[in-house]
């Protein structure tokens, strides 16, 4: 019987973490990405950043839906397409993600949060959450969608 991971603390990568890789666009160990296959749903508003995550997805062997760049999109391509994660950006042109993110855990859909935010910063709620600090290396996305996807159910708040 598989082991079920217990979620005690919040999770967070952020440049300059010991992961492996040493550069931007660092893979880390070398190894055959666990992502290769998936489809990554991108919730993200600013263009560079969207691309720049896209970009990340793809080296990972991952099909990307998006980028979405506004809350009413993401949220219908949420009840419309097929996916295995998402990646959200927490204020899309302000207006909060949370409500995505709730639908998603309803769903069993893991995803991380790419933001600025700080976890004070956050709802408590959402701070268990798997967070990426902006900005970030290829190798901190890489290693935190991994390790969300590690888990067997989403955090219950």
């Amino acid at each position: 019987m598989p082991q079920q991971k217990i979620r005690t603390s919040q999770t967070h990568y952020s440049a300059g973490s010991d992961m492996g890789g040493n550069t931007k666009h660092g893979m880390g160990d070398g190894k055959a990405s666990k992502l290769a296959g998936k489809r990554a749903l991108v919730v993200e508003d600013e263009f560079f950043v969207a691309l720049e995550v896209e970009e990340a997805l793809q080296s990972f062997g991952c099909e990307t839906v998006g980028p979405f760049l506004n809350l009413e999109k993401a949220m219908a391509a949420a009840d419309r397409e097929d996916f295995d994660l998402a990646v959200l950006d927490i204020n899309l042109d302000r207006t909060m993600a949370y409500p995505l993110a709730d639908e998603l855990n309803e769903k069993k859909i893991p995803f991380v949060f790419v933001t600025g935010y700080a976890e004070n910063d956050l709802p408590e709620k959402y701070r268990l959450e798997v967070r990426v600090q902006k900005p970030f290396a290829f190798f901190e996305l890489r290693r935190a969608i991994e390790d969300r996807l590690s888990w067997n159910d989403p955090p219950r708040s």
